[in-house]
């Protein structure tokens, strides 16, 4: 992947989905955190090539930790 990849929290509203949009605008791949399973799903319906939402409550430390390694699960190989 030749794009950068962006980890952003948040993208559900405000600064969070802006930021998002931008990116995903300028042809880079988002990371996107939701805190609710069914926002996951349909962000991840309609950003197949461009985005990946995954379900992540940052103020809970040990799903960060889960979520980072499987964000690096995913990305490894490039």
């Amino acid at each position: 992947m030749k794009n950068k990849i962006w980890l952003i929290t948040g993208i559900s509203s405000g600064l969070g989905k802006a930021l998002a949009e931008s990116v995903i605008e300028t042809g880079d791949f988002v990371i996107g955190t939701f805190r609710e399973e069914s926002q996951v799903l349909e962000y991840n319906q309609k950003n197949i090539k461009n985005a990946k939402a995954i379900l992540l409550d940052i103020t809970n430390e040990n799903a960060i930790e889960k979520s980072i390694d499987k964000i690096i699960c995913w990305f490894w190989y490039l």
